[in-house]
Parts: structure tokens; C-alpha cells; sequence
């Protein structure tokens, strides 16, 4: 039987009262994916993503011990709740907010993107320190590389299976879901979950974003799956537009350092000083 929106929340439930048993450890949780933007599709949406915050981790083992063996607990009957449970909550200590991944930190903060389920809102003290770009270049073509390389598997001439559309299609969701994020902080404009993909739109016009439109109406069952070359089209629509995003990106950097050596910026201006005692 397909699970209802009200299984969700009653599991989501569950896991906070557990981890209420931290007492005055816990400082808040914060709920943010499909739930919280109020997309979710039961039976296909993951059942928790979530963020636990503490006071402190990591000062001593037995006080870090005794934190993770609540989360396990707490999470315990969501894995057995025959819901769509992928991974446990994040987990940090409240310092941390102050360093906070430039990628997630926009969907953390936005109301529209995120749910205070019990504690403090600690969302205000979320932020990104400067290298976060950076950072967030890195992990993109990282990530770009790992993902996209093990996907071309599933290209001609591979005949595709039930068992391989399906596995192709899991992974073009994770896509639509994880990249828009990502591309958006390695570009220099966070955005959230709920505004990246029209934030890309925005700043790469001449790009054709439709692949995530089309796997998004097929999860959401408002278009057929389609043939096995369709699905192995819409992952060639994948791979160009991520070696189109890639170049953007790199053309993005290469702007930024041809800024700071201009002559008149502070850089420039820095490395036309003559040398004391010349």
C-alpha cells in the first residue's frame, strides 16, 4: 500500500520525541527537503532530511557516544517504517553553524525551504565563511566527475533492462535533486533547494534546463517513463549540459583571478610596487 503524507509526519514525529530524550543537549531541529517545501511525492520522496543541532560534540567520547546512540535509536523505527528512509540527520554543534557549507546553507535559512521542528531557530546563525566558493568549485567537479562517469554506462550500446531504466532514472532524480544546488554555489549564487533551478535560469539563460522539467513529470507520474532510448536521451541531455555548465563555471574562476591581477585593483596595484631597496 502506497504510503500518505500523514505516515511521513507521524515518523518525523516519532524521531523528534526520541531525540528530545537529550534533554538540554539538544539545541534544535531543523527539517528541510520535500517535507518542508511541502513537495513531497509518498512513497518516492526520502522519508527524512533533516538537521540536528547540539550544543557541544565533541569534548569528550562519552558525551559523543552517548549522542549518536539516541540518533541511532531515533532512527531505528523510521528504517522499519517501510518509508523511504536514504541516510540519518546531519549532525553539528552549534559553533558550526558559523562555518556552515555554502551549498546547503541558503535552504537551511530560507522559510520557504526549511522547518523548525523543536528547539531554538537557530537559522540565523548560519553562514558561509569566504572560501566557500571556492569550496564549492571543488566539490562540483568532484562530484561532476564521480556521478557523470558512472552513468555513461548506461549509454549505447547498452540495451537497457526494467532493472537498468530504473537505476538510471533513481540517479537522473538524484540530479535534478543535489546539482542545481551545487552549480549555483560554484557559480557564487547560493541558492535553496526550492530557487536554484530558476536561479540557474537567471544566470544562464542560453542554457536549456528542461532535462530536470521532464524527470520531474515523470517522478511525479504526469508523463510516461517512455521507451528505453528516451531515458538514455534525457541522460545525453545530462552530460551536455554539464560539460556546458562545467565550462561556465571554470570561465567564471578565470574571471575572477583576471579581476584581481587587473593593474589598478588591489592586487594589480600590489604587484607594481617596487621592492624596498630598489
Amino acid at each position: 500500500m502506497t504510503p500518505a503524507l500523514e505516515d511521513y509526519w507521524r515518523a518525523v514525529d516519532s524521531f523528534v520525541t526520541t531525540m528530545g530524550r537529550l534533554g538540554d543537549d539538544l539545541r534544535g531541529i531543523l527539517l528541510w527537503g520535500s517535507l518542508a517545501r511541502g513537495e513531497v511525492i509518498p512513497g518516492k520522496s526520502d522519508l527524512l532530511d533533516a538537521l540536528v543541532v547540539v550544543r557541544r560534540l565533541l569534548e569528550d567520547p562519552a558525551h559523543f557516544d552517548r549522542i549518536v546512540e539516541q540518533i541511532l535509536a531515533a532512527c531505528a523505527p523510521l528504517a522499519e517504517s517501510g518509508l523511504p528512509f536514504a541516510h540519518p540527520p546531519n549532525l553539528y554543534q552549534e559553533e558550526e553553524l558559523g562555518d556552515f557549507d555554502v551549498t546547503f546553507g541558503p535552504t537551511l535559512v530560507s522559510p520557504d525551504s526549511s522547518r523548525l521542528l523543536v528547539g531554538e531557530d537557530l537559522r540565523p546563525l548560519v553562514h558561509s565563511n569566504d572560501d566557500g566558493q571556492v569550496m564549492a568549485r571543488c566539490a562540483f567537479f568532484s562530484l561532476k566527475r564521480r556521478f557523470m562517469d558512472r552513468l555513461s554506462v548506461f549509454l549505447p550500446p547498452l540495451r537497457l533492462s526494467e532493472q537498468h531504466q530504473s537505476l538510471l532514472f533513481d540517479r537522473l532524480v538524484d540530479l535534478r535533486k543535489s546539482f542545481p544546488t551545487r552549480v549555483c554555489a560554484a557559480l557564487g549564487r547560493p541558492a535553496s533547494q526550492m530557487h536554484a533551478l530558476a536561479t540557474l535560469r537567471q544566470a544562464l539563460p542560453d542554457l536549456d534546463f528542461s532535462l530536470f522539467d521532464e524527470v520531474a513529470a515523470i517522478r511525479k507520474g504526469e508523463r510516461p517513463l517512455g521507451r528505453p532510448e528516451e531515458l538514455q536521451d534525457l541522460l545525453r541531455k545530462a552530460f551536455d549540459l554539464m560539460e556546458r555548465i562545467e565550462e561556465r563555471i571554470l570561465a567564471s574562476a578565470a574571471s575572477r583571478w583576471s579581476d584581481l591581477l587587473r593593474p589598478g585593483t588591489q592586487a594589480g596595484a600590489g604587484s607594481g610596487r617596487a621592492a624596498p631597496g630598489s
